[in-house]
C-alpha cells in the first residue's frame, strides 16, 4: 500500500535544511509500505416485523428460537449484497415494492457483505377482546405458535375494577373490626359470647358484601341477587345480636329484685353514670338491696354516701348503720377492744353524724367511758371523762368528772416542803412536773391549764433548791434523773458538752467534779457550755450562782487554780490562762 508519510514519492522534506530532502524513513525510501490486515468474518441477522404496534415487535420470538413460533414461506441467497431485482423473482412484486427499502441493512464502517440470505417467516396471531360490563373492550394480542402473550402492562378496566372493590372492602374492614372494638372498651360488661357473636356476624356481612361488589364489578347479575340475601341475612343477625348485647334497665331491675346484685351493677354500669336521672331510682334500690343484705360498716357507708341525701332508700340505709354500728360498737366495748370500736364509730361518723347526731354521741361517750375504766393516772381518767361529757351531756357523768377535777387539782396544788428532803419528796416534785405538761395545754379547762403552768414554776424552784451535795444515794440518782449506775461510790451524768461527776460516801454525795464532755477540748466557760455548766452548778449547790470570773495574774504569770467557799462547800477552779477547764465541788479527788 502507498505511504501515507511521503505520498508514495520515497522523500521527505528535510528539517535541518531550507529546500533539501532526505529519504522517507517508514517506507525505507521505497513509497511503499506492507500491513498485515486481520478480516473477521461474521454472521449478523436482522429482524423485521411487520407490524404497526410496536409492543409487538419486543416480542420473545422476534429475539430467539423463532423457528418455534413462525413458519418459513421463502429463502434467497446471494454472494455479495443480495439485489432487489433477484428478490423480486420469489415474492410479490408490490410486497417488495413497499418492504424492500426496510430490509436494507445498515453497513458500519470497515464492513464489507460477503454473503446475504433473506427468509420470509409467516406468523400466526390471535385477537382476544373482552370488556367489563358497558366498559369499551380490550384487545390482546396473541401472536406464534407458541401463541405468546405481549408484555405486561396495566389494563384500565381492571384496574378501575379493582379502585371499587377495594374502596368498599376497606370500609367494610373497618365496620367488622371497629364495632366490636368499641364494645370492648365501652367495659367489662361486654366481654362475653355476645360480642364473638357480633364479630362473627358483622365478619360474615363484610365478606358478602366484598362478594356482592366483586360480582356487581363483572355484571354477574344472578349472584348479586344471592350476595344481597346472604348480605341481608347477616345484617338481620349482626342487629339482633347487637339488641342482646346492649344493656337494659328491666334486666338490671330483674336482678335487683332476684338477688344478684353484682349482676345489676354491671348492667347500670353499662348504662351510664348514676347521676343519669333516668337511672338514679335503679341505684337507689341497688345501694338499698346491697346495704341491707351487708354486715360490713365501710360497705354500708359507701352505700349510703352514693345515695341522694333525701332519697327515702337512704333513711332506711342510715337506720341499718346506726343499728349496725351500735351492735358492733358494744359488742367491742364489751370485750374491752376499744381500738375496733372507735375504727366502726371513725367509719360511720360521716352519715350519722348527719341521721342520727345524738346516738353517736352516744355511743362516743360510751367509747370514752371505755377508755376511762383502762386509765391508771388522775390526767388520763380527767381528759377521758371530759371527751365523754363533751360527747353527750348526763348527770351522772358530770359528777364523775367533777370528783376526777377535784383529785387533779389535789394533785397540782403546791404542798408544803418538808424539813428533810427525801426521795418521796423528789419524786413527788417529779410527779408534778410531768402532770403539769402534760395538761398545760387544755383550753377545753382554762382554769386547770393555768393551775398545771404554775405547778410547773412551782416543782421546778423546789427541785433547784435542792443541793446535790450532802444528798444520799436514792435522793442524788432521782436529781440527776440517772436508771442505774454501774459504780458503787460515782454517779455520772453526761449532757451534749459537759460532764458531772458525783462522788459518794457513807451513801451520800460528799462532791462533784464539772469537765467537758469533749476531750479535746475542755472549756467550760465558753459560748456553748457556759449556760449548761452553770445549770450544773446550781444544781450541785442547790441556788443560782455564777461561774467564777479568770484570775488576775501574779507576777506576770496567771494563776492555774482559784478556791473559794459557797457556804460551807470549798469550790477549786483549774484554769488555763482564761479559760476554765475544770470546777471540784466539795470533796472529790477526780
Amino acid at each position: 500500500m502507498n505511504c501515507r508519510q511521503c505520498d508514495a514519492s520515497g522523500r521527505v522534506s528535510c528539517s535541518g535544511c531550507n529546500s533539501g530532502s532526505v529519504s522517507c524513513a517508514p517506507c525505507l525510501g521505497h513509497g511503499r509500505e506492507q500491513r498485515w490486515l486481520e478480516l473477521v468474518d461474521s454472521v449478523r441477522t436482522d429482524v423485521l416485523v411487520m407490524s404497526e404496534d410496536e409492543h409487538l415487535r419486543r416480542l420473545v420470538w422476534t429475539n430467539e428460537d423463532m423457528e418455534q413460533d413462525a413458519k418459513l414461506v421463502g429463502e434467497i441467497s446471494a454472494n455479495g449484497v443480495l439485489p432487489q431485482e433477484k428478490v423480486a423473482q420469489h415474492l410479490p412484486g408490490d410486497w417488495v415494492k413497499e418492504h424492500w427499502g426496510k430490509t436494507r441493512v445498515p453497513v458500519k464502517v470497515n464492513e464489507r457483505i460477503t454473503r446475504q440470505r433473506f427468509q420470509v417467516f409467516e406468523v400466526p396471531a390471535a385477537h382476544v377482546s373482552y370488556g367489563i360490563m358497558n366498559a369499551p373492550s380490550t384487545t390482546v394480542q396473541f401472536e406464534g405458535r407458541r401463541m405468546l402473550a405481549p408484555p405486561v402492562e396495566e389494563d384500565r378496566q381492571l384496574t378501575a375494577r379493582g379502585r371499587k372493590v377495594l374502596a368498599v372492602r376497606l370500609p367494610l374492614i373497618a365496620v367488622a373490626l371497629g364495632i366490636p372494638l368499641l364494645y370492648i372498651l365501652r367495659g367489662s360488661f361486654f366481654w362475653n359470647g355476645w360480642l364473638a357473636a357480633l364479630l362473627f356476624s358483622l365478619g360474615g356481612f363484610a365478606v358478602v358484601t366484598d362478594r356482592l361488589v366483586q360480582d356487581w364489578t363483572l355484571g354477574r347479575r344472578q349472584k348479586i341477587r344471592q350476595w344481597r340475601f346472604g348480605m341481608s341475612v347477616y345484617a338481620l343477625i349482626a342487629i339482633v345480636v347487637a339488641l342482646f348485647a346492649e344493656p337494659w334497665l328491666f334486666e338490671a331491675r330483674r336482678d335487683i329484685s332476684e338477688g344478684r346484685l353484682d349482676d345489676a351493677q354491671t348492667e347500670l354500669q353499662a348504662l351510664g353514670e348514676p347521676e343519669s336521672p333516668e337511672l338514679q331510682q335503679a341505684w337507689a334500690d341497688l345501694h338499698l338491696a346491697h346495704a341491707l343484705r351487708e354486715q360490713n360498716v365501710d360497705e354500708v357507708v359507701k352505700d349510703a354516701l352514693a345515695m341522694a341525701s333525701k332519697a327515702p332508700e337512704r333513711a332506711k340505709v342510715e337506720q341499718h348503720l346506726l343499728s349496725l354500728t351500735r351492735q358492733q360498737v358494744l359488742a367491742s366495748l364489751e370485750r374491752k377492744n376499744v381500738s375496733s370500736a372507735s375504727e366502726v364509730l371513725a367509719s360511720a361518723q360521716p352519715v350519722l353524724a348527719q341521721a342520727f347526731p345524738k346516738d353517736l354521741n352516744e355511743l362516743t361517750a360510751r367509747l370514752y367511758e371505755a377508755e376511762h375504766a383502762a386509765c391508771t393516772t388522775a390526767s388520763c381518767r380527767w381528759k377521758t371523762l371530759s371527751l365523754a361529757l363533751r360527747a353527750e351531756l348526763t348527770p351522772s357523768r358530770e359528777q364523775r368528772l367533777g370528783q376526777a377535777r377535784a383529785m387533779l387539782v389535789e394533785q397540782l396544788t403546791p404542798r408544803p416542803r418538808p424539813k428533810a428532803v427525801t426521795l418521796d419528796w423528789v419524786l413527788h416534785l417529779h410527779k408534778t412536773t410531768a402532770l403539769a405538761a402534760e395538761l398545760a395545754d387544755t383550753p377545753h379547762d382554762p382554769p386547770v391549764s393555768v393551775l398545771a403552768k404554775q405547778a410547773a414554776t412551782w416543782a421546778r424552784e423546789e427541785r433547784e433548791r435542792i443541793p446535790l451535795i450532802g444528798a444520799e444515794r436514792e435522793v442524788a440518782i432521782s436529781l440527776l434523773q440517772l436508771k442505774a449506775t454501774s459504780h458503787p461510790n460515782i454517779l455520772s451524768k453526761t449532757t451534749e458538752s459537759v460532764t458531772l461527776a458525783c462522788e459518794l460516801r457513807d451513801g451520800r454525795c460528799v462532791g462533784a467534779y464539772l469537765a467537758g464532755a469533749d476531750k479535746e477540748s475542755r472549756v467550760l466557760n465558753n459560748l456553748k457550755r457556759t449556760p449548761v455548766t452553770k445549770e450544773l452548778l446550781s444544781g450541785v449547790l442547790g441556788h443560782p450562782v455564777e461561774l467564777p470570773a479568770p484570775p488576775q495574774p501574779r507576777g506576770g504569770k496567771p494563776p492555774t487554780q482559784t478556791t473559794w467557799k459557797d457556804g460551807r462547800v470549798t469550790l477549786v477552779a483549774r484554769w488555763n490562762g482564761i479559760y476554765l477547764m475544770e470546777l471540784r465541788i466539795g470533796e472529790v479527788k477526780p
